[in-house]
């Protein structure tokens, strides 16, 4: 049964509008409430992580009101439109795990072991959700689909592995901050300029999964590696 992009485009593009919403108002509250409502650098991170997840969910809507506009426009372009879907679609997932990632971080001191439990529940969702759509939904199907997501995990888990381990030094603190949110910024960047490209474009659909896993996994994977090295160091 084929979906309906339209649809999936114009619920996605409010949806993540209104998470942006979300995101800069938590991150007004983060910012306004009384000093030290999170201890040290947690803070810092937090309002690191809003901010990036803010960019993200506005970008996102963009791009699936953008895709909406293009399926609308014709019967024609509903191939183009699932392909623009997905590759708009992955400010979702990155909007997500960092809105995430920020609620373990707010909560880390009440609540502790249930995020620790919870985050990577989340991880584990968004990564089957990944792998599914890109070995089973992307229309046409692309070759070695399995491949590229596989890779584009392994990938993630070393990325994942190296900023736990990085998390745990204190001496590298501002750098790791940078570090920590820089592929999810790279990937939303990548995302909306990619979009742009294919949005003119029929041809070189074969670095659409490639493109789609890695910038998922890696993005998604690295937040999850900090952010469990950040709990679990305090």
């Amino acid at each position: 049964m084929p979906l309906d992009y339209l649809k999936l485009s114009e619920l996605y593009a409010s949806f993540l509008a209104a998470l942006g919403g979300v995101s800069i108002t938590v991150l007004t509250l983060v910012l306004t409430l009384p000093k030290n409502p999170v201890a040290g650098i947690l803070s810092r991170f937090s309002v690191a992580a809003l901010s990036v997840a803010t960019i993200s969910c506005f970008t996102g809507a963009h791009l699936m009101a953008e895709t909406a506009a293009v399926i609308s426009k014709s019967k024609d372009s509903l191939s183009v439109g699932a392909r623009l879907f997905f590759l708009a679609s992955i400010n979702i997932y990155i909007a997500a795990m960092l809105l995430i990632f920020t609620v373990v971080l707010l909560t880390v001191k009440q609540v502790k072991w249930i995020s620790v439990l919870v985050f990577p529940f989340v991880l584990l969702i968004t990564l089957c959700w990944m792998y599914v759509s890109a070995t089973s939904r992307f229309e046409p199907a692309p070759t070695h689909p399995r491949k590229a997501a596989g890779l584009a995990i392994c990938f993630g888990v070393a990325v994942g592995i190296t900023m736990y381990k990085w998390a745990a030094s204190p001496s590298c603190e501002n750098c790791f901050l940078f570090a920590s949110f820089v592929l999810s910024v790279v990937a939303t960047a990548l995302s909306f300029c990619y979009f742009v490209w294919i949005s003119k474009s029929e041809k070189d659909r074969k670095l659409d999964v490639w493109f789609y896993s890695l910038a998922i996994a890696l993005s998604c994977l690295s937040l999850f590696g900090a952010g469990m090295g950040l709990v679990l160091r305090k």
